[in-house]
């Protein structure tokens, strides 16, 4: 394989496009389906897997809290290919940014948008809620992606990351919540995170008595840094074709694993903590990311083992956001129920899940093969 021309300027690595669309399949209900898989076995639904892929309640980590900071961090990733390819064709910076804040806004609004108009059924009393999955992906990467073109060397990039953590950890440790002074540090109530959430959304509903939303808006800065260093893998992949697959591989690795010794060591100062979107939440998530981009980088760019499996996630992966945002016009709970809804009642629940759930996602991935075959590629 010429792994000079795989990642080229304007290459497209199969990584990419792969791990995007894992992590996509599984915020679509992969993970629903694997938690339904283990429940035709005895004990299977309460087992330690099982509860992997549910989100935890607060301080730790689960495998369902790393499929949204992984989707992050690859968007970030991309970002240097697309911007050499701009750069290649002639466009300017000024033109570069304008897009960067275009895409960003796009985002948030079809966040805004989306589950409030699903189905068309517009419902006005959730409107207020600003705060989204796509909010928060679109604001974060945006505000990298600036970072990214207004420093234009690796150290000064690297610096802001470092001082963005810093600051995030500093305003919870030493500030905190000014209206609950004795709840404790990094909670809810007594994080500046949530103090911040409490001025800015309090005609959320979402938000719930506690005025917190795991989306709201000052986790932004250190989400930004879960982008930022997916921006800088994705500039030391386009230099792969120099330095050889194997060697950008190893340093991938050895790079994840140092991101994870120093998500272990903040974790000492600042809990991890998805909700958060902690400091060292950011160090632990990033580091995992990075390693699985490597393992996916390794296995189809290096090698080629381009397996069936690969190419099922890829063609999810072309389509991410759009398949994210389907639901909005179609019901795929009805449409699984209208296939399998009579079947189900007449079988044991565990296997009448694990049918629903099959069916459900099968559904999802015929829509992103319909769109493959056509060369439909819906970007943001």
């Amino acid at each position: 394989m010429d792994e000079a021309k795989k990642t080229g300027a304007g290459g497209r690595l199969l990584c990419l496009d792969a791990v995007r669309g894992f992590c996509m399949i599984c915020i679509l209900g992969l993970n629903e389906w694997f938690v339904a898989l283990l429940s035709l076995f005895p004990g299977g639904k309460d087992s330690w897997l099982a509860q992997q892929f549910k989100h935890v309640k607060w301080d730790g980590l689960a495998i369902e809290d790393l499929f949204f900071p992984t989707f992050l961090f690859v968007a970030g990733a991309s970002f240097p290919f697309s911007l050499a390819k701009q750069e290649a064709n002639g466009v300017s910076r000024w033109r570069t940014v304008r897009k960067v804040v275009t895409r960003g806004v796009v985002l948030v609004l079809l966040g805004f948008f989306y589950k409030r108009v699903q189905n068309f059924e517009f419902d006005m009393d959730h409107l207020a809620r600003l705060c989204s999955v796509l909010g928060r992906i679109g604001v974060s990467w945006m505000i990298a992606a600036l970072a990214w073109l207004a420093l234009r060397k690796n150290w000064a990039r690297a610096l802001f990351g470092v001082a963005a953590l810093f600051a995030y950890w500093a305003v919870n440790r030493y500030i905190g919540a000014p209206d609950y002074p004795n709840a404790p540090l990094f909670s809810k109530l007594g994080s500046f995170t949530g103090y911040f959430d409490r001025m800015v959304l309090t005609s959320c509903p979402y938000c719930g008595g506690d005025g917190f939303v795991s989306e709201g808006p000052f986790g932004c800065i250190s989400a930004s840094v879960t982008a930022l260093l997916g921006m800088f893998s994705g500039e030391w992949l386009r230099g792969a074709g120099r330095r050889g697959g194997g060697r950008t591989a190893l340093f991938m690795v050895v790079a994840a694993g140092a991101l994870l010794a120093a998500g272990w060591g903040f974790s000492y100062l600042m809990p991890v903590n998805k909700k958060m979107w902690s400091s060292s939440y950011v160090l632990v998530a990033g580091g995992i990311a990075l390693a699985s981009l490597a393992a996916a980088y390794w296995t189809l760019d290096v090698k080629g083992w381009t397996v069936k499996f690969s190419t099922a996630f890829r063609l999810v992966g072309m389509n991410s956001i759009f398949l994210y945002i389907a639901p909005v016009v179609i019901n795929f709970p009805y449409a699984t129920d209208a296939f399998v809804g009579g079947i189900r009642r007449f079988l044991p629940e565990a296997v009448g899940d694990f049918v629903w759930w099959t069916v459900f996602i099968g559904l999802n991935w015929l829509l992103g093969i319909f769109l493959y075959r056509k060369k439909v590629f819906i970007k943001v």
